[in-house]
């Protein structure tokens, strides 16, 4: 699996299909690597691209079942994964750990998803 391919899958789940930029600008990948992403994707046959018949120049993306199948084992294999990671912690503890980490993200200046950016220069640069 490649870094990307979850936010990918998961952001098509919840809100539909999208423009391939808009995916990538809401998850904060570089246009790029969106588009190597996308490939993978549509090779594996999780995602379909087709040109969007309002605006030519972009491009629809849909999630396929077979990757809203991939995506269910993704969630599956994440929460086991999560389970054991957590195992020394009681639920409430949990609870607590990710009521802290859902606090930080929600005060990042930039947005959830967004890569942090410096709020200044560093020393000898501009």
């Amino acid at each position: 699996m490649r870094r990307g391919f979850y936010g990918v899958l998961a952001t098509l789940e919840e809100f539909g299909a999208g423009a391939q930029a808009e995916i990538g600008r809401r998850l904060g990948i570089d246009p790029s690597d969106m588009v190597a992403i996308l490939n993978d994707l549509e090779h594996a046959g999780y995602v379909s691209r087709a040109r969007d018949p309002e605006d030519r120049r972009r491009n629809s993306v849909t999630i396929t079942d077979a990757g809203s199948q991939a995506l269910v084992w993704f969630d599956t294999a994440i929460a086991a994964a999560q389970d054991e990671m957590l195992s020394a912690l009681s639920a409430a503890e949990r609870d607590q750990l990710i009521g802290l980490l859902e606090r930080i993200v929600a005060r990042r200046p930039d947005g959830p998803g967004q890569r942090a950016r410096p709020e200044r220069a560093l020393p000898g640069t501009p």
